[in-house]
């Protein structure tokens, strides 16, 4: 509608309608006529502003002629009204046609002036509006775009939260589980075990590296016995293409299908002799400790690669440090119950083995034996040869008596050079003739210390459970007895408690003394 309006047609219609009705009125003798003059204004401000200060003057031109036209039609044909006369007459006076040419000219320039600095700052206005309406779209557009990111980062913390959160659940139960074992073997299956219940695997394998550091020593493997063969190798070099990466990264890594590729480990499969879907190092200072393996999954569901190698990881850091811990309080266990010297138990951890022992023997019905042995002459070795020497002799009767006996055997130092043994399962004959064997290697051993060979002798005392005693008091009074005994017939000999059978056995032609091998007679 306001279109139609601000349009030069009837801005023009309007005008000739002004001078229309003023020179009807002016006619027909009316007063105040030319207040009608007050109305061009507006539509010479239509034609200004559509049409600009020459349509204007044209306008004001037209109008002024058409009106004088108007004038003098009405005026010809009408007998105007004495009054209305005289008035038209003064108003001509003081309105002449170049008068009102240039007051409407000028009505007109300054509406244009008007209508063009309004339209001007309108269009400002309307730009800076606009402008405006951009950057507030551009920021809606944008804030809707940081909104949406936003959203998408919150909803992956959210799942990382959860993924993490039953993580440490995980970790939690898994570590609960690995620390409270302080026992090598259990704590690696508690780790086969976490490894099957957190991340599904269905095979495994763990590897540990040798001491020398030049390859992996298979240690132990789960999922394959008896229901299939381990197909992997016992021994891995260490510069093995996977574990060499493994190693070297400290890291867990992924090897199954759908898993994020890594050019280095890519380059590394094909050359690799283990199969594996997953993989992770057991960090041990600035060293690696072993590999751990997991060759197959329970089922084909999808993984979560983050979660897996960040659990496999954690797991392996957790089980190092265990392992290191277990190592550690097995080592000082070992030192509690091991004489520093010849790394054989000591007395103490010995008669704490006896007493369950023969307990055991009572309960089952079954027979075993004590033996003493006494080192003969060895203080002879020691003013002789020196401490170190006799030393050398203490750790070499040690190491010859261990390939003797049997794995079920138990072989302590007594004190000084006296050494105990428990021998399961023998009668006072049978650990009779076993205390022979050993006198008689003893015998034809050549222990060596500085560029010298030496021999020695024993003399052992036996006694049987429960023969010659009931417990672990009686029975070592009788071993104790029977060894004096053997002293006194001359060493190098060996006598049973009680049994005059077996009373005695007194080689002279064996050596009775400490001599160098070379002087032996």
């Amino acid at each position: 509608m306001l279109k139609k309006l601000i349009n030069p047609f009837w801005a023009s219609v309007a005008l000739l309608a002004i001078i229309a009705v003023k020179a009807a009125l002016t006619a027909y003798g009316f007063e105040h006529t030319t207040l009608l003059y007050s109305l061009m204004p507006l539509p010479l401000g239509v034609l200004a502003y559509t049409g600009g200060p020459i349509l204007v003057v044209a306008a004001s031109a037209a109008t002024v002629l058409g009106e004088m036209l108007v004038s003098a039609t009405f005026t010809g044909g009408v007998a105007p009204h004495a009054g209305g006369a005289a008035y038209a007459t003064g108003v001509a006076d003081v309105f002449s046609p170049v008068a009102k040419f240039l007051c409407m000219i000028s009505s007109g320039l300054v509406v244009w002036l008007i209508a063009s600095h309004l339209r001007k700052a309108f269009k400002q206005e309307c730009g800076r509006s606009e402008d405006y309406l951009r950057k507030l779209y551009l920021a809606r557009k944008e804030n809707d775009t940081a909104m949406h990111d936003a959203q998408s980062h919150v909803r992956r913390c959210m799942e990382d939260i959860d993924r993490y959160s039953s993580l440490v659940v995980l970790l939690e139960e898994a570590a609960e589980k690995i620390y409270l074992n302080l026992d090598a073997h259990a704590l690696i299956d508690s780790f086969f075990i976490v490894l099957r219940t957190c991340l599904g695997a269905e095979t495994g394998s763990l590897y540990f590296l040798s001491e020398d550091g030049t390859q992996y020593i298979l240690h132990a493997q789960f999922g394959y016995e008896p229901v299939r063969q381990f197909d992997q190798p016992e021994e891995v070099p260490a510069d093995e293409a996977l574990f060499d990466f493994v190693a070297l990264s400290r890291r867990a890594v992924a090897l199954y299908p759908g898993a994020p590729p890594d050019p280095l480990l890519e380059r590394a499969l094909p050359q690799s002799m283990v199969r594996a879907v997953m993989a992770g190092a057991l960090p041990a200072q600035d060293k690696v400790a072993g590999i751990a393996c997991i060759h197959s999954f329970k089922d084909d569901t999808p993984r979560d690669h983050a979660r897996d190698t960040s659990l496999l990881a954690m797991l392996c850091n957790i089980t190092s440090i265990a392992f290191a811990n277990a190592k550690l309080y097995m080592k000082v266990q070992d030192m509690a119950v091991r004489d520093p010297l010849t790394k054989l138990f000591n007395r103490r951890h010995f008669f704490e083995r006896l007493a369950p022992e023969l307990s055991q023997c009572r309960t089952d019905n079954h027979t075993a034996c004590l033996l003493l042995c006494d080192i003969d002459h060895f203080k002879a070795v020691n003013d002789k040869y020196g401490h170190q020497a006799g030393d050398a002799i203490l750790i070499g009767f040690a190491d010859a008596c261990r390939k003797i006996i049997r794995d079920c055997d138990v072989l302590a130092r007594y004190g000084g050079e006296e050494f105990i043994f428990l021998l399961p399962g023998l009668n006072a004959e049978e650990g009779y003739r076993a205390a022979q064997r050993i006198r008689r290697s003893i015998a034809a051993q050549v222990f060596s210390y500085g560029g010298q060979e030496l021999r020695i002798t024993a003399s052992c005392g036996v006694a049987a459970f429960p023969e010659h005693g009931t417990d672990v008091a009686s029975l070592t009074r009788m071993a104790d007895l029977a060894l004096y005994a053997a002293k006194a017939a001359g060493r190098n000999t060996v006598i049973a408690a009680g049994n005059q059978d077996l009373e005695t056995v007194s080689e002279h032609d064996e050596v009775q003394h400490v001599l160098p091998a070379e002087n032996e007679q």
